[in-house]
């Protein structure tokens, strides 16, 4: 005790000297575990990353770059491809934008953004009686007088500047409409100066009508189907001119849909003059019939499916078809939706006649409908004679569809698709309509029917 009471610096200098070694070593021992457990994770993140540098392509910064511009590229193609799928006024579309100045895709997004800030009671209604308000306002947007940063201009010289601009835009916005009304009335018979619904439609939002709107064109559009020759077979009365044996074991007015279902309707009468029916009985069988239209709200996929017919019916003539027998909706007024919605098929059965070169060319013509950005998809085609023979008595014949001549040799016949007189072939297909829905903009849902 005396000797530590003697020197008590020293007892302090030894203590201090224990705590501090004592500290440092906890201290030692708290780091060497975190640089444990760091040697450790470093170690597995060294193996990770050498896994992966092995893997093709090597995630460095410049495969990254080029992944992400990749992606970018994939993006705009998928973009590109739904497009083709029943975006039936591209063409006309594309060719407004331009005349407008302004890109396909800038226009389309420009609306969609517009559209979507719109109220819902500003929106475009089941009627569609607002459609021209709208795209008078958004044309509106297009050309009034703001400068680079979107703001309202100040300065009279901008003022003046801008309003050249505003008249400029305006005049070609104007000249694009007209063009667009043109398009209309050539390629779905649109005589009542309705062409603004179609360019709606082309930035997404769907055509429709008033019903009773929706009547008189239809009346309207089957005239011209007559006056045009547009259904092969049917001449100006609406009778159609089909083979007998044909006619013999069809009934007429399957094809035209009803409102009550989303099958094919099952009335039976025929086309044509009889029982005082107007001449344009007949062709509603290849529309609509007018007694039965669709609902309100159904209105424009009636609107979407005529124009599909329209389209069918034009590469029917253009293939110089004799006749179009049946022509029956498999899906109705709605489609049948594929991949999540996103896509809608139409399927049709159609029964067509004609020579081979006729109904060859008309499968061709529906394949070849991509190019007009309408996608036909054929799951079956069936053959057979319009006028079918009795093969029994073609022995007794002495022209050139006998296989052998009078020596036994083979005819000049031989191994023709058509035996006899009659060359006209009957042809079964059934058909897909595809069209890209999942951008389309919606209509105000009607609070009745």
């Amino acid at each position: 005790m005396y000797f530590l009471k003697k020197n008590i610096p020293l007892l302090c200098f030894f203590v201090v000297t224990v705590v501090i070694v004592l500290t440092m070593t906890v201290l030692d021992v708290r780091l060497y575990f975190k640089y444990r457990d760091a040697k450790k994770e470093t170690e597995q993140n060294v193996k990770k990353i050498q896994e992966i540098t092995k893997k093709k392509p090597a995630p460095l910064n410049e495969n990254v770059k080029a992944i992400e511009k990749d992606t970018l590229i994939m993006m705009e193609k998928k973009k590109e491809l739904q497009r083709m799928f029943g975006k039936i006024h591209r063409n006309a579309l594309q060719k407004f934008a331009k005349t407008i100045g302004m890109t396909e895709d800038v226009l389309i997004e420009d609306f969609a953004a517009y559209y979507n800030e719109l109220p819902a009671e500003k929106q475009g209604s089941v009627t569609g009686e607002n459609d021209k308000e709208i795209l008078d306002n958004f044309f509106k947007l297009l050309y009034y007088p703001r400068d680079e940063n979107d703001e309202l201009v100040d300065t009279p010289e901008d003022q003046l500047k801008l309003n050249i601009q505003q008249q400029t835009m305006k005049k070609q916005i104007e000249q694009a409409c007209l063009d667009f009304e043109n398009y209309a009335s050539e390629r779905f018979l649109e005589y009542d100066n309705n062409g603004y619904k179609y360019l709606l439609e082309a930035l997404g939002l769907p055509r429709t009508e008033l019903a009773s709107t929706f009547k008189r064109q239809l009346t309207q559009v089957n005239e011209k189907i007559l006056s045009n020759g547009l259904v092969p077979g049917l001449d100006e009365f609406g009778e159609s001119k089909v083979s007998a044996s044909s006619s013999a074991n069809r009934s007429y007015g399957a094809g035209s849909l009803s409102r009550t279902s989303n099958t094919r309707n099952s009335n039976t009468r025929s086309p044509g003059r009889s029982s005082g029916a107007d001449k344009s009985s007949g062709v509603s069988y290849y529309t609509f019939k007018l007694e039965d239209l669709p609902l309100q709200r159904e209105t424009y996929l009636a609107c979407r499916q005529l124009q599909i017919r329209l389209d069918m019916y034009s590469r029917m003539k253009k293939a110089k078809l004799e006749s179009v027998p049946v022509v029956e909706d498999y899906t109705g007024l709605e489609g049948k939706p594929m991949e999540s919605d996103a896509f809608l098929s139409y399927t049709y059965k159609i029964e067509v006649e004609g020579n081979m070169d006729s109904i060859r060319n008309f499968l061709n013509y529906l394949t070849d409908g991509y190019k007009d950005y309408m996608v036909y998809s054929i799951r079956d085609v069936q053959l057979e004679r319009s006028n079918p023979e009795d093969f029994t008595k073609l022995s007794e014949r002495s022209d050139s569809a006998m296989i052998r001549d009078k020596d036994g040799r083979l005819s000049e016949s031989y191994g023709r698709t058509v035996v006899g007189n009659d060359t006209n072939i009957r042809c079964t297909i059934l058909v897909d309509y595809i069209m890209y829905v999942e951008d389309l903009l919606q209509r105000q849902s009607p609070e009745q029917n």
